[in-house]
């Protein structure tokens, strides 16, 4: 059986949690608001953080956790009543998603030559 138990949160944290979905919907949308040269740089800074830190910054404000685990999308499926498997989440998030918005980008973008609707 799944382990689905969620580290402790730190106290106050409900305005990370609702920034870190809009940071969420925004990077799923980025391949329709932005260009790919700047999805590039975010993806970067995203790994970056992740070598440097050790963790993305908004679940390290909301978890109080020493060693990387838990991640948002984990977080949101558990309390949608899903027993997901911590580890395999944690591998989508950081080298399924990343490759997918930026393939999505650059076939609307230069593939189907659409402009993005903001820069």
């Amino acid at each position: 059986m799944l382990n689905t138990s969620l580290p402790p949160q730190k106290q106050n944290v409900n305005w990370v949690i609702v920034l870190h979905g809009i940071v969420i919907i925004l990077i799923w949308a980025s391949p329709f608001l932005f260009r790919w040269q700047l999805i590039i740089i975010v993806i970067l800074l995203y790994f970056l953080q992740i070598i440097f830190l050790g963790d993305c910054i908004l679940t390290r404000h909301q978890f109080d956790v020493k060693k990387r685990g838990v991640t948002f999308y984990y977080f949101i499926l558990v309390k949608l009543g899903f027993a997901p498997d911590m580890y395999r989440v944690r591998f989508v998030a950081d080298y399924i998603m990343p490759p997918v918005i930026l393939g999505v980008a650059l076939t609307w973008q230069l593939a189907l030559n659409n402009l993005p609707l903001i820069f």
